[in-house]
């Protein structure tokens, strides 16, 4: 079982898109958005310690162009990654 799941919806989004996080366990995480050419371009968090439960972030991405990003939820030696679209 997984000790951690990411989504994004909606997915394609334009003006922003909610990120939620459902923790198993209690556990330190780094939230980033990652552009197509491989940049970090946000981080959400970095290093934060996180109780078991579920959280939700929206991403304001108007200032960002339209195309593909990654979002990298790293979880101890974990890395998650999850593909989304703004079609701005």
């Amino acid at each position: 079982q997984e000790v951690v799941q990411l989504e994004t919806s909606p997915n394609p989004f334009q003006a922003n898109t909610l990120i939620r996080i459902d923790l198993k366990a209690p556990d330190f995480l780094s939230l980033q958005i990652i552009n197509s050419n491989g940049q970090k371009i946000h981080t959400i968090f970095e290093n934060q310690w996180l109780p078991k439960g579920l959280f939700s972030y929206n991403w304001d991405a108007k200032n960002a162009p339209a195309g593909n990003y990654l979002i990298t939820l790293k979880s101890g030696q974990k890395i998650l990654g999850q593909t989304f679209v703004c079609k701005q």
